[in-house]
């Protein structure tokens, strides 16, 4: 645990050194406050047409996939410089091992992108929030996070590539859209895509458990597959 929160400091003070990495952190921040006193006010004014209070809950819901997108982005470039620098051969020597840096590379952005996610959603507060059914649907969207990054240090030569992929993948969050606006079957095959069962949970944690459960369990599972592929794809990179 020590080596862990030694890394953790390091991280912290990294961040701390750059302004943009600091500023892609308060993006989140921004857009939930956006949320809350614009969207009202939007809604207001657009009522005679169209009833935006009917979809709050699915404006909540991509906030809570938007939040470790741009933690997801952080690490990334973290993973570019540390890359670069070899940094994953030095560690390969040490007692925390190579598994146990990249564990760590995997792990601490779960744990930032939930608790950012959780305020965000709080300032946010277009709907009520359903807490305790939210813990499920907001690690599964934490997954976002490591899955991103890893996908940026495994594909992307620098941060300038980097940020180039990482708009190329906003794409994905297309997945959501369809889910929720094509009342279809065929709207299930957006589920490839792992957003889109970040956006059915999140609805669901509203309804009988059914749904929400079943959800919960496939979007674990993609997300785990995506981290997989990437993480493989990832170690073939630096080997």
């Amino acid at each position: 645990m020590k080596k862990f929160l030694t890394l953790a400091w390091g991280d912290l003070k990294n961040v701390t050194r750059d302004s943009f990495l600091i500023l892609i952190y308060c993006i989140p921040v921004f857009i939930a406050l956006l949320f809350h006193f614009a969207v009202p006010l939007i809604a207001g004014f657009v009522a005679q047409w169209v009833d935006l209070m009917e979809h709050y809950a699915f404006m909540m819901s991509f906030l809570t996939f938007l939040t470790p997108s741009f933690v997801g982005m952080v690490m990334g470039f973290m993973l570019l410089d540390e890359r670069d620098e070899d940094i994953l051969s030095y560690m390969a020597v040490t007692p925390l091992s190579k598994s146990g840096y990249l564990l760590y590379r995997i792990v601490s952005p779960v744990i930032i992108s939930f608790v950012i996610m959780y305020l965000v959603l709080f300032i946010a507060n277009l709907t009520p929030i359903p807490v305790i059914r939210l813990i499920p649907v907001g690690l599964m969207a934490a997954l976002e996070a490591p899955m991103l990054a890893l996908f940026l240090a495994a594909f992307a030569n620098n941060k300038v590539e980097g940020l180039a992929i990482y708009k190329l993948t906003s794409m994905i969050f297309l997945a959501p859209f369809v889910g929720y606006f094509v009342k279809s079957n065929w709207a299930y095959l957006a589920g490839v895509l792992p957003p889109f069962w970040i956006t059915k949970a999140y609805l669901a944690s509203f309804e009988p458990y059914a749904h929400y459960c079943l959800f919960i369990i496939v979007g674990m599972v993609v997300h785990a597959i995506f981290i997989i592929l990437m993480l493989r794809r990832f170690n073939r990179r630096i080997s």
